[in-house]
């Protein structure tokens, strides 16, 4: 019914008809062109083809790891507290930009926040306090200078008063000693009265040089009771930044141990944060393998750090490491040695948990066959890749066997029956056969690069 369809539209509409004999027919011209290709018989296969280039470098050595985040960190509560909110999730981000920082210095994103009710009341009382040793400091720094200018006044008074009893006291003595002019009594007043003055004058004195001496002390102590005011502030804010908890640094929840409501006690884990950029690659290395990697690594020191290729199951990008530390504990178990590799990581593309592989260049120098990857034909369990032989007209290719080893971008090492005077057939060889007649129509000219 559907073909009768067509035929009755394309009948009906001449348009309709033209366009489709028209797209059938390039169809067909390209499906003859794409079946010509190859076949035995049918003349000589145009292909593309490269050189096989030899290359010295070190020899590598591939490595199985496991991603491992830079930093994992189960973060816990300073102090006791009721949870007032708590709104991150497993694989929620959290930053720790310096940008963010606040006035006691915490850069991390606020993770979870306690009541601080009690603590707030404790703070305006201590405020309270701060502001009243303030005020106090000012007074005294004000009204200091004027005690010490009446104390000395007071001295000086003291001593007028004394200088005049003792005057009148000697007189009193002369008049009763010439014949009694005056009394006993009045004699004894006049002796008591002096005797008074210099009492007077003497503590007079003391106090203006109190006043006096303990002028700096008595400033220190005033800034003293200021400063332990502050001190007291300062300590109830960080007593109450605590109650904020932060990330320590920018990176994903991965757990979240507990909720909103619930009673903290102080040392009581809240969450766990991993660091993803950059991110680990921890592989295993066995025994025999660890000298030529310490010596490398050494090496590196002095120069260039010591690089590694990785490559990410799932992941089709190739990517790079630097070799950061050897450590120094053996599994008992397998007899490897952890290395860990550090990556970049800018968009999170590597997350915890993935199986890598890494190749390092740690073994002696050696001569290696390198051949485009393009080269390479698959199947039957072995790669084989198709080697010109002849020239110009009786061009025709046999198939070679072929061990893969170290890869350098779209370059693959190969053992096999090949020299760096070969070519082998890049584009056109998924159909070709062993002693095919071919026709070079590109010569690619790219060359591997040496690191």
């Amino acid at each position: 019914m559907k073909n009768s369809t067509i035929q009755l539209n394309l009948k009906s509409n001449p348009r309709a008809q033209h366009a489709f004999v028209t797209a059938f027919t390039l169809c067909l011209v390209a499906f003859l062109q794409q079946t010509s290709l190859a076949q035995p018989g049918r003349g000589p296969s145009a292909v593309a083809v490269g050189k096989v280039f030899k290359i010295r470098r070190a020899g590598s050595e591939s490595f199985v790891g496991t991603i491992q985040p830079m930093r994992k960190s189960v973060v816990g509560t300073a102090v006791d507290g009721r949870v007032v909110s708590i709104d991150l999730k497993p694989g929620d981000p959290v930053d720790a930009d310096p940008s963010r920082q606040d006035e006691q210095g915490f850069v991390g994103q606020p993770i979870m926040q306690l009541r601080t009710g009690t603590l707030e009341i404790e703070m305006g009382a201590a405020k309270i306090q701060l502001r009243l040793a303030e005020e106090a400091a000012k007074e005294l720094a004000a009204s200091l200078p004027k005690e010490i200018e009446l104390a000395n006044a007071n001295a000086r008074e003291s001593t007028a008063r004394l200088q005049y009893s003792k005057t009148d006291y000697e007189r009193s003595r002369r008049l009763s000693g010439a014949g009694g002019a005056i009394s006993q009594g009045e004699l004894e007043l006049a002796r008591s009265l002096y005797l008074a003055d210099q009492q007077s004058a003497q503590a007079a004195k003391i106090e203006f040089e109190k006043q006096s001496g303990t002028r700096e002390l008595r400033l220190i102590q005033s800034r003293l009771r200021v400063d332990a005011a502050q001190a007291e502030v300062t300590r109830l804010n960080d007593l109450k930044a605590k109650y904020t908890i932060r990330a320590p640094f920018k990176g994903y929840v991965t757990q979240r141990l507990t909720d909103v409501g619930e009673w903290v006690t102080k040392g009581q884990p809240i969450v766990e944060v991993v660091q993803l950029d950059p991110i680990e690659l921890i592989i295993n290395t066995p025994q025999e393998h660890l000298q030529r990697i310490q010596q490398s690594l050494s090496a590196s020191s002095e120069g260039s750090p010591l690089s590694a290729r990785i490559a990410i199951e799932g992941l089709d990008e190739n990517l790079s490491g630097v070799v950061k530390r050897i450590v120094s504990q053996a599994d008992l178990r397998s007899r490897t040695f952890p290395v860990r590799i550090e990556i970049e990581n800018p968009n999170d593309v590597l997350q915890p948990g993935m199986l890598g592989r890494a190749t390092l260049a740690v073994g002696a120098e050696q001569d290696m066959l390198m051949v485009k990857k393009d080269a390479l034909v698959l199947g039957g369990g072995r790669a084989k890749v198709f080697k010109v032989i002849g020239a110009g007209e009786e061009s025709k290719v046999v198939d070679v066997s072929v061990v893969t080893g170290a890869s350098s971008g779209d370059w693959i090492q190969v053992t096999g029956d090949l020299t760096e005077k070969d070519s082998v057939v890049l584009l056109g060889n998924e159909r070709l056969r062993p002693g095919q007649a071919i026709k070079v129509t590109k010569t690619i000219e790219d060359t591997p690069d040496v690191e």
